[in-house]
């Protein structure tokens, strides 16, 4: 069972319809757009910060909402 996570009703429409334009995600049955939208948590980070590093192994899936 995948982890579900509280937000509004906007903001995981918001990441339903990013789930159905990506070319990443676009070609994954919509009922798991919500699933996925639903599993996803916000955090913030830093202005400089460094959030992912070019040509290492992740873990995580991020969507950028600003920055």
């Amino acid at each position: 069972m995948p982890p579900t996570y509280p937000k509004p009703e906007s903001s995981q429409a918001k990441l339903v319809e990013l789930f159905t334009d990506s070319f990443l995600t676009k070609n994954i049955d919509p009922k798991n757009h919500v699933v996925l939208a639903k599993a996803m948590f916000s955090r913030n980070f830093v202005r400089g910060q460094n959030i992912i590093r070019y040509g290492e192994l992740g873990s995580e899936y991020f969507v950028l909402a600003r920055g």
